[in-house]
């Protein structure tokens, strides 16, 4: 007897649809959430239905229908959903390994995709370069190799350079949360490349609908939004200097001590408001920072939206359950423009200031937790 669709298992699914297993998954579920909202909403009645009709046409399919009608040629007939990917996956698959496995860059900028790309490398080694804690980002150094070679039998004269390929350093033990004087200047210089060069946007911020779900590669991490991002330090060019400084001091007098990490992330959700309505991947990337702080040091102004974040932490994982913003943080618009004249310069100084406080570390300085980012004193 032909089985339809609705029959079978997630793990038969998966090849037919050319998705993995917890992509089927989440596809035979119901959608839910702001965005499915958002756009029931501009659907009109008729579209509404059409859709319902499609989604019960699609699980009725029995398997061999559904191989002839992605096959097919004709435009007019109408085809199931499938993730296109080509015939020759596999030898792509190896291509892009011999293209990418000496490229130490590619490594350090998307580890989840090297992760996926080389599993067993990935896993039997620490990953190169330098890593930045609060950022959650990892940095190839700049040290500059270079090679002079004369006129052989095989090619002539010539020199080039190499980074961070012939040498390599510990970078088991690694790590920018030591005085800063343990950074060497090929550190720093990898430092300042990876602010001016990365594209954080769509990866670390507006990252509504994420292109790569975690988890759905032998457990490989979604790389996430972050509340604050290694790139914010280029707001600088927004900022004017003279005014800076006299701007952003009595905002400061509102960031708690001593200074950590998750103070700074309250810090900036204090001055700049958190989302008005619906829970967002900006929601889950704030709950990482916010939970970690005992309640009794919340401020009045921000106890009530994080005790909503723990109730979505707690219960996001049940069935249908539904969470929107009831107590949000509200931006101090008024303070913004008090001290820079502008609501947007205002936003944008805040934004780097929160970047520039992570981005120096020092170890050793009263009063913090070892292994988190202070400023220099």
């Amino acid at each position: 007897m032909a089985r339809q669709l609705a029959d079978l298992s997630d793990r038969e699914l998966a090849p037919l649809l050319n998705m993995t297993i917890p992509e089927v998954r989440r596809y035979r579920q119901p959608s839910t959430g702001p965005f499915t909202e958002a756009l029931a909403k501009i659907m009109s009645e008729e579209e509404l239905a059409e859709s319902e009709r499609r989604e019960e046409w699609f699980w009725n399919l029995r398997v061999e229908e559904l191989r002839v009608l992605r096959e097919s040629n004709i435009p007019e007939v109408e085809k199931p959903f499938a993730a296109e990917v080509p015939v020759d996956v596999a030898g792509r698959y190896r291509a892009l390994q011999d293209l990418l496995q000496d490229q130490g860059e590619f490594e350090t900028r998307y580890p989840a995709a090297y992760e996926i790309l080389f599993p067993r490398a990935a896993r039997r080694r620490e990953h190169r370069g330098l890593y930045l804690p609060s950022f959650e980002a990892r940095i190839l150094n700049n040290w500059v190799h270079p090679l002079t070679f004369g006129q052989r039998s095989t090619n002539g004269a010539d020199a080039h350079t190499s980074v961070s390929r012939w040498w390599r350093k510990d970078w088991r033990l690694h790590q920018a949360n030591r005085h800063i004087d343990a950074l060497g200047y090929d550190d720093l210089q990898g430092i300042l490349l990876a602010i001016l060069a990365r594209e954080e946007s769509g990866e670390r911020v507006d990252a509504f609908l994420p292109r790569y779900r975690s988890g759905d590669v032998e457990g490989v991490k979604d790389p996430g939004e972050l509340p604050i991002r290694l790139t914010d330090l280029r707001l600088v060019e927004l900022l004017p200097l003279d005014e800076f400084e006299y701007g952003i001091r009595p905002i400061l007098d509102l960031l708690h001590r001593p200074l950590s990490t998750e103070l700074v992330v309250l810090w900036k959700l204090r001055v700049l408001g958190s989302e008005l309505e619906h829970r967002t991947a900006f929601s889950e990337s704030v709950a990482r920072y916010l939970m970690r702080i005992p309640t009794y040091e919340l401020p009045d102004d921000v106890a009530g939206y994080v005790d909503e974040l723990r109730e979505f932490q707690a219960r996001k994982d049940e069935p249908n359950f539904r969470w929107a913003v009831s107590r949000p943080v509200k931006t101090q618009t008024d303070l913004l423009v008090q001290q820079f004249g502008h609501e947007e310069t205002g936003i944008a100084a805040v934004s780097f200031t929160a970047a520039a406080l992570l981005a120096v570390p020092r170890l050793g300085h009263a009063g913090h937790r070892k292994g988190e980012f202070v400023p220099a004193s």
